[in-house]
């Protein structure tokens, strides 16, 4: 599960976290990829909402899991299988 923390602050909202949306619906940001349910406004950024900073929303996501090599170096073949 990725990481999920404001860019500023370092701030760390839960899945369960509530933004509002313009169009008055609340919903949980980073379970519906910033995507309103209601209106499908998508938004690029996101406020926090202890330092009221506010950021693009893929600079508050941080894959806690670190890429494969492969895929680092763009390898598209899996390491455990025998070359011909």
């Amino acid at each position: 599960m990725p990481l999920i923390e404001c860019p500023k602050c370092h701030w760390q909202p839960n899945l369960h976290t509530h933004w509002t949306c313009d169009c008055g619906h609340h919903f949980p940001s980073f379970q519906t990829h910033g995507r309103c349910p209601k209106c499908a406004k998508v938004w690029r950024t996101t406020r926090c909402k202890i330092c009221f900073q506010t950021s693009p929303y893929h600079e508050w996501i941080h894959d806690d899991q670190p890429l494969p090599l492969r895929n680092i170096l763009g390898i598209d073949w899996d390491w455990d299988q025998p070359r011909e």
